[in-house]
């Protein structure tokens, strides 16, 4: 791969990642379990995480 290639994909990963920081609205879901057990801050992490792993 030439360095262009790796260039171009690297800015577009970037630009994903910062795109998906500034508009994501986690999914409403109704988990009172696992909101109770883990806490709305690790819950809304793993929403975050998760939605990472299916763009890429």
């Amino acid at each position: 791969m030439n360095s262009v290639i790796k260039s171009n994909i690297k800015t577009l990963l970037i630009n994903t990642i910062r795109n998906k920081f500034t508009n994501y609205k986690p999914e409403t879901s109704y988990m009172p379990f696992h909101t109770s057990l883990l806490g709305k801050d690790r819950i809304a992490l793993f929403s975050f995480i998760h939605s990472l792993n299916t763009i890429f």
